[in-house]
């Protein structure tokens, strides 16, 4: 399952791309903050559980706690939970800060937070430094229905 806030179908560079997985994704259209999206991200798995959810939303710590909040249930125990742009180091013009630092290090704050709570459950990816510097993905692994 592909959920965005934007249409990648229609996006002339992405969608071209996306041809090849029309038989093997499904594509939602919508704000993963919204109650309807998660209900049609249900609906379509039917009651089954997800083996991944890679978060890669806005990037604020308030929009991670509300995507993590509503799909991180729908993951089974035993997957994988990842997070884009967790590192977030590096880039000009965003020095790091507190809780309540620039949208962009939303995600590398949650991570921490998150890092905190299961260290011996988290792993940092850490990727190649782009021309923003490194950005990193986090992932975990869900060990029981209480550690979401």
């Amino acid at each position: 399952i592909c959920l965005d806030i934007a249409d990648l179908r229609k996006d002339s560079f992405v969608g071209p791309k996306l041809e090849w997985y029309k038989d093997k994704m499904k594509f939602v259209h919508g704000d993963s903050s919204r109650p309807e999206t998660l209900a049609v991200v249900k609906e379509i798995l039917g009651g089954r559980k997800l083996d991944a959810l890679f978060i890669d939303g806005d990037h604020s710590f308030n929009g991670l706690l509300k995507d993590y909040g509503l799909f991180s249930p729908l993951v089974r125990v035993g997957g994988l939970i990842g997070f884009h742009n967790c590192l977030m180091a590096n880039m000009p013009g965003h020095p790091p800060g507190p809780v309540d630092e620039p949208e962009l290090l939303g995600s590398r704050t949650f991570w921490k937070a998150l890092e905190t709570n299961y260290p011996q459950r988290c792993e940092l990816i850490d990727v190649e430094a782009g021309p923003w510097g490194n950005y990193g993905v986090g992932v975990y692994t869900v060990q029981t229905e209480d550690n979401r």
